[in-house]
């Protein structure tokens, strides 16, 4: 914040609107390219797996019991692949949060540092 800007709620709110809405556009994008580069990925490669059990079951390649053991595992690897998608997820929003109080930070300092300036 410049010296010469007057220190009103105005200024505050607008100051740390303007970097939230910066923050969560970074964390929408951030989130979509992940999405992109790798969880469809990881999707993909499950169903694949599902698909192929269901085919080696309907061939009578695999009994049941071991058909429904390989679709658990791929149920195990969704799970894996949606637990690191959230993970992923909270550390962009932690970013963001850890962002919009830098801002906020260096808002409240220059304004400190204005009413310093006044009295002294």
């Amino acid at each position: 914040m410049p010296n010469d800007t007057a220190v009103t709620f105005e200024a505050l709110f607008d100051h740390v609107r303007n970097e939230a809405v910066g923050a969560f556009n970074d964390v929408r994008t951030g989130v979509m390219d992940t999405a992109r580069t790798v969880i469809i990925h990881q999707m993909r490669q499950i169903a694949t797996a599902v698909w192929d059990v269901i085919d080696g079951l309907a061939m009578g390649d695999y009994t049941p019991e071991g058909a429904a053991q390989l679709l658990d595992m791929a149920r195990r690897a969704a799970a894996t692949a949606i637990s690191g998608a959230t993970e992923l997820l909270f550390t962009e929003v932690e970013a963001a949060v850890n962002r919009i109080y830098a801002a906020l930070r260096e808002f409240l300092s220059g304004a400190i540092n204005i009413a310093l300036d006044t009295i002294l």
